[in-house]
């Protein structure tokens, strides 16, 4: 289905191509909207920490973009649990203190405030702007996720148990270190 849709998707871009590009909606999860210009701009990102190539390489980049378009729709299925789940919310004070932590981080990678707005092309104010929402979200979708697998112990008992009850159904894989 997915795959039909991203075709769907290329093929309309192809034919209706032009200098300028337009977004398009690649799926749709309830009221929650997953947009091409997200899935290719975290695809984008992806694919550069991992040294793809998109003209090199476009059967690799096309998995990369398949993945992530995945991801979104999944964070999109669980924040609608979440926003059903009227025990959890998040504050104004944890959207920002997350915000400032991530706008942090990036001011350390680029070495200073003013090179972080020059290579992004924003100023950190237009940034915690941005994506105040998709911080908002995802601080809810890790509330759920806490909610319900938080209490979770798993003992190394337990982990042995489950190999040796389902090793024949479990991919061999190398061995990488020995100690």
């Amino acid at each position: 289905m997915i795959l039909k849709i991203f075709s769907f998707v290329s093929l309309f871009c192809f034919l209706f191509s032009e200098d300028q590009y337009y977004d398009g909606v690649l799926a749709v999860v309830g009221n929650k909207v997953v947009l091409s210009s997200e899935v290719f701009e975290e695809t984008n990102l992806l694919a550069q920490q991992k040294s793809v190539d998109p003209q090199k390489n476009p059967y690799l980049y096309d998995q990369l973009f398949n993945t992530v378009l995945n991801n979104q729709i999944n964070k999109k299925i669980v924040l609608l649990s979440a926003l059903q789940d009227s025990t959890l919310s998040v504050s104004y004070e944890e959207i920002n203190s997350a915000l400032n932590q991530r706008v942090d981080f990036f001011v350390t990678q680029f070495g200073s405030v003013e090179e972080f707005e020059r290579s992004a092309g924003v100023t950190v104010q237009e940034m915690k702007t941005t994506y105040w929402d998709n911080i908002k979200d995802d601080l809810l979708v890790e509330k759920f996720r806490y909610s319900l697998f938080g209490g979770a112990v798993v003992t190394k008992d337990e982990v042995f148990a489950f190999f040796s009850t389902y090793k024949d159904s479990l991919p061999s894989s190398e061995e990488v270190a020995s100690f």
